[in-house]
């Protein structure tokens, strides 16, 4: 495996998905990195009880590989089974290199090819490649984001994150969940099953919605509700706003102030919108099975956490459900001829390749719809480069050089990108220099533009390349 056509750098939904494509194409050589012992990503990083999708998997899932379970909101070991069933069935396994931890990727564009300094149980070495697929991911998946709250060492109880719940038990324990996100919206139902008491510890409220288990109209309807209820959401936020609370405080009933606990100060979509499957989260707030404080944290003591205003959440078990730690590439050193180049150093262009970087593809998620649509795009796009590079005899594939108008903004104003935010890639003004928002759109772009537009090719003479061919021939 000394020189490859592609390396697929992440065994997770997405390089999985990745791999799967690629295995259609005939003659094309690669292989699959992934720095976990298992595949999977995140969807064996996270073991938390109830770990589901936020999203529905008629379109979570692959568009070769439908979805045919009951319900379109998956468990966790649900969708970890679906990928993982999905690589078997095409072959994608045997390309799979499992504990190869990818340190750094080198350009060499004497030779219009990748080195990846790779590291492994028997050592390091050194794999060329023509291409690299990012499936990385956007989250740093060895540790989750802890904020320092004063006086944790005093907690007489137990301390979990949920990214590092292993063999935690919580039957018969009071449990404070401190977090809003999808990941205490999650356990919070979950916990309540069978924990003496659960308390969910908020800052700041955010926006959650009833989702029905199964989507109308399978995947054209789940892409086409996604799309018109963000489009209205983005157009008339005071609308939206108040149909979500009026729609949450007839889940929750009279006795809790919707108002107070789930009417974020941020217009929706500014970060994203929780899904509660069925209501469920609403549901064990209505009966008393569970409970949510809104308020500023002062401090942790023996008992439980200590509240500004002077109240104690008694707690066996605290969950910190307080966020990710955003890691662009997986954290992989990337140097372009000489050059080391950062991801904000750089402008994400039709979300999916680097200004200044070649011959790289990245697998980029929408963050208001189902990662896999844009992922999946963006494995189009490459394959349709690829097709005309071999047709065309070129070597190398570069985005345009970025317009002069170029920011940092965040997709969204969430706690893990703001915290991130000097590792996000530029962005412009519009197509095709944004991150969009739009998979309708952008699928269309994409399969109704020459594989040309825009793209800088570069031809390399037969010789040369026969020569760098046999330089790494194994």
């Amino acid at each position: 495996m000394a020189e490859l056509d592609v390396i697929i750098i992440g065994a997770g939904l997405s390089g999985i998905g990745a791999g799967c494509r690629l295995s259609e194409e005939p003659g094309l050589t690669w292989a699959i990195l992934e720095k976990r012992p298992d595949t999977g990503g995140t969807w064996d990083v996270f073991r938390y009880p109830g770990i589901r999708s936020d999203s529905s998997m008629q379109t979570l899932g692959y568009r070769f590989r439908p979805w045919k379970g009951d319900k379109d909101i998956a468990s966790g070991q649900q969708i970890l089974d679906y990928i993982r069933q999905a690589a078997a069935e095409r072959g994608v396994n045997r390309h799979i290199r499992t504990e190869h931890r990818v340190l750094a990727a080198t350009w060499h564009g004497d030779l219009a090819r990748w080195s990846l300094r790779v590291a492994h149980p028997g050592g390091e070495e050194t794999l060329w490649a023509r291409f690299i697929i990012a499936g990385t991911g956007y989250y740093n998946n060895e540790r989750g984001y802890a904020p320092d709250f004063p006086g944790v060492e005093t907690f007489a109880g137990e301390l979990v994150h949920p990214q590092h719940w292993g063999q935690t038990a919580f039957e018969g324990k009071r449990v404070a969940v401190i977090g809003s996100g999808a990941t205490a919206v999650t356990l919070v139902p979950e916990l309540a099953r069978s924990a003496a008491s659960v308390t969910m510890i908020q800052r700041s409220p955010t926006d959650v919605v009833v989702m029905p288990e199964v989507v109308p109209g399978g995947r054209v309807g789940d892409i086409a509700r996604g799309t018109l209820t963000y489009w209205f959401a983005r157009r008339f936020p005071e609308v939206a706003r108040r149909s979500m609370l009026r729609d949450a405080q007839r889940a929750l009933g009279p006795d809790i102030d919707a108002s107070r606990h789930f009417a974020p100060s941020y217009d929706p979509w500014d970060q994203r919108i929780c899904v509660a499957p069925q209501g469920d989260l609403f549901k064990v707030l209505r009966e008393g099975r569970a409970r949510v404080v809104t308020g500023e944290i002062d401090r942790f003591e023996t008992e439980g956490v200590r509240m500004r205003d002077g109240s104690l959440v008694a707690a066996d078990l605290i969950v910190t459900a307080t966020g990710l730690e955003l890691e662009f590439l997986g954290g992989i050193a990337l140097d372009v001829d000489g050059r080391r180049l950062r991801p904000k150093d750089c402008a994400l262009y039709r979300s999916a390749m680097l200004s200044g970087v070649p011959n790289m593809i990245l697998l980029t998620g929408y963050t208001n719809a189902s990662w896999t649509l844009r992922s999946g795009l963006s494995v189009d796009l490459f394959l349709k480069i690829y097709r005309h590079m071999e047709r065309a005899g070129h070597a190398v594939v570069r985005a345009p050089t970025p317009p002069s108008a170029l920011d940092g903004e965040a997709p969204l104003n969430s706690g893990y990108m703001r915290r991130g935010q000097d590792q996000i890639p530029l962005q412009g003004k519009r197509h095709p220099w944004r991150l969009s928002r739009y998979y309708v759109l952008d699928w269309l772009r994409e399969t109704t533009t020459p594989v040309a537009w825009g793209l800088d090719y570069e031809t390399r003479d037969a010789r040369h390349l026969s020569t760098a061919k046999e330089a790494f021939a194994p």
